[in-house]
């Protein structure tokens, strides 16, 4: 019970603290999720732990936000689920050579960044694997997009009437889910160079079940959703399409890649249509619209909460 209070309370505190921060970023003409990082950090070792550390261990001790980290990530699973439902795959269809070129660009660019800076990194902070290590390791994490936040700012400019083109919004979501894909890919077969002997099968068998997950998705889940769709009532698709947002996100997080990966493309799969509804994917966002306005300021707070003075 007492827990239950205290998970109230740090719920409380980061609402009222992240949607004011949201509130104030959003008048200086920034993307609400700003606010809401802003907020944590506020909240957070930095600020509130430095100021007042007595407030700041009594309300958010170590090992107390296990409560809240499980309603964050069950919201973000949800909202990058209602993100790739209401992905264009018309504008993906017709703007491949697009999509590829981005992915690539978004990758390389910063890796080969990362890669030229790391040198200089090194001396500084050490790494047990060696400079040739530090520096791959480096690139990589330079190479990887926050999807969450760019789905929040998107999503943040359509709601004030400045959205982006929903071509442009379709081709940067979906090479920022590739484009995550290939980082943590990357961070995998970095690990397992570290330890050959150790990880190098479980690797390969990682990317067999990862390659055969997307082929079960795209191939045999999306056609079975819109089959679905035509003969069952709203509910009954609705629970449906959670619970394989779920369980994709829960895959791809056992597999070593993040878990909103899974639930980005599972959203892919959901139809547009369905039996007695025109936008499914509208229907679904109406309806998941509270849980997210609760669970993804929490999420964002936690990324604040999350740093550590050195």
């Amino acid at each position: 019970m007492a827990q239950l209070l205290m998970a109230v309370a740090q719920l409380v505190v980061i609402l009222v603290v992240t949607w004011s921060m949201g509130w104030v970023l959003r008048l200086a003409g920034q993307p609400r999720v700003v606010g809401e990082i802003a907020g944590g950090l506020l909240l957070g070792p930095l600020c509130l732990g430095y100021v007042l550390p007595g407030v700041s261990h009594a309300l958010f001790a170590p090992g107390s936000l296990g409560v809240l980290d499980a309603v964050s990530r069950a919201g973000l699973v949800l909202f990058l689920l209602v993100t790739g439902a209401e992905l264009d795959l018309a504008a993906v269809r017709e703007r491949k050579r697009a999509i590829a070129t981005v992915t690539l660009g978004s990758v390389f660019v910063p890796f080969a960044l990362g890669m030229a800076i790391a040198p200089l990194l090194f001396e500084q902070f050490p790494a047990a694997g060696g400079r040739a290590t530090f520096c791959v390791f480096l690139g990589i994490a330079m190479s990887i997009t926050a999807l969450p936040v760019l789905a929040s700012i998107l999503r943040d400019r359509e709601t004030a009437r400045r959205g982006v083109a929903r071509e442009v919004a379709a081709i940067a979501l979906l090479s920022a889910a590739v484009n995550d894909s290939v980082a943590w890919c990357g961070l995998a077969a970095l690990s397992v160079a570290m330890h050959p002997a150790e990880t190098g099968g479980l690797l390969a068998g990682r990317l067999v079940l990862v390659v055969s997950g997307a082929g079960l998705l795209a191939f045999g889940m999306r056609p079975a959703l819109a089959w679905l769709a035509l003969r069952c009532d709203t509910g009954v698709l609705l629970a449906v399409v959670v619970a394989l947002g779920f369980g994709s996100a829960w895959t791809t997080e056992a597999l070593g890649l993040h878990l909103f990966v899974g639930a980005f493309f599972a959203g892919m799969c959901v139809p547009r249509r369905a039996r007695s509804v025109v936008n499914f994917p509208l229907e679904l966002e109406r309806r998941l619209r509270p849980l997210l306005l609760l669970a993804l300021p929490v999420f964002f707070a936690l990324t604040g909460l999350g740093m550590r003075r050195k």
